[in-house]
């Protein structure tokens, strides 16, 4: 974590240590019937992820609003900020900042609970604390610590606000009842799992419209790029040896999904590797790339599979090798 990130994280606890102070008294609870139930279930919850306008958030967020009116919020801060450190699947460089974002979150949530006058109204102002905190803070980091534009993100942060808020009503209507009730509560209860379980698979839903979307457009480009090969054959016949080649490149390029490509003659004869075309690459460079022949047992040894990148091997160029007996 850099210098830049390190104040932003400190700043979050500053600011969320202030909010608690003026939200005294603090309040845990301390019957251990609940708080391992709880525990576990903000476990698990962390590791269900719901995908939504391209971002994936967790679903811990939701059960927070459900244990409001069971649990004091101070003791929600506690337990989820205990629950984050032990994800395995997340750098701690990862961790520290969601653990600043949830505290600043949930302190502020804890702050304008305490200040509602009704009880109906605490646990919407809670969730109006915490996920109005959320949208600023994910404007801030994006703004600031990434290269994407912010516009992609304020729909879906619009989104994560609603679903929040109106989970939020949802658990409200315990609070309307006319007493005290366990079929009240269970009620209350499949009321609210039955939105979540449709929020789930709504935005699953959503996720595999836009894979097979993209699975439509891949297709689409394929077919546009195998029906420019013609063409390429018909051009054989011509002198343009090169503008042939470049074709055949772009082609190939489009089809597998790199942006360059650079087409090696290996000449065992003088053991020299030949520059003879290319795609995606400047002009400037091929030329230098062309003035310099490297030896064939060099280019092996790059060729190795200890040197394959996996998944990241897209971002390189991609070389086509033919031989010359």
């Amino acid at each position: 974590m850099n210098k830049k990130a390190l104040i932003f994280v400190s700043s979050l606890f500053m600011a969320s240590f202030v909010l608690l102070f003026f939200s005294k008294p603090f309040v845990f609870s301390y019957d251990v019937r609940i708080i391992v139930p709880v525990l576990v279930a903000m476990i698990v919850a962390q590791y269900i992820e719901i995908p939504i306008g391209g971002i994936r958030f967790t679903a811990k967020p939701f059960l927070y609003i459900f244990l409001i009116p069971f649990i004091s919020p101070e003791t929600i801060l506690v337990l989820s900020l205990i629950t984050s450190t032990i994800n395995k699947n997340v750098s701690w460089d990862r961790k520290l900042l969601r653990l600043s974002f949830e505290f600043l979150q949930i302190s502020v949530g804890t702050f304008l609970f305490k200040r509602s006058v009704f009880d109906y109204l605490s646990l919407i102002y809670f969730a109006i604390g915490f996920f109005a905190t959320n949208v600023l803070l994910s404007f801030v980091y994006v703004y600031f610590f990434t290269r994407t534009k912010l516009k992609n993100y304020i729909i879906v942060a619009l989104i994560v606000f609603v679903l929040g808020l109106y989970a939020s009503l949802i658990v409200t209507t315990i609070y309307l009842l006319p007493e005290v009730k366990f079929s009240y509560l269970v009620f209350t209860l499949l009321l609210y799992a039955g939105f979540l379980v449709q929020l789930y698979y709504t935005v699953t839903a959503q996720v595999w419209y836009q894979q097979l979307k993209y699975e439509q457009d891949e297709i689409r480009r394929e077919i546009e790029n195998l029906s420019k090969i013609p063409d390429v054959l018909e051009k054989i016949g011509s002198e343009d040896v090169d503008r042939i080649m470049n074709d055949l490149l772009e082609v190939a390029c489009k089809l597998i999904g790199f942006s360059a490509a650079l087409l090696n003659l290996f000449d065992y004869k003088s053991g020299r590797v030949i520059r003879v075309s290319k795609y995606g690459i400047k002009d400037e460079d091929f030329e230098m790339l062309r003035s310099k022949q490297p030896q064939i047992k060099d280019t092996l040894l790059l060729m190795q599979s200890r040197f394959d990148l996996g998944v990241n091997y897209a971002k390189l160029n991609f070389c086509f090798e033919c031989e010359i007996a």
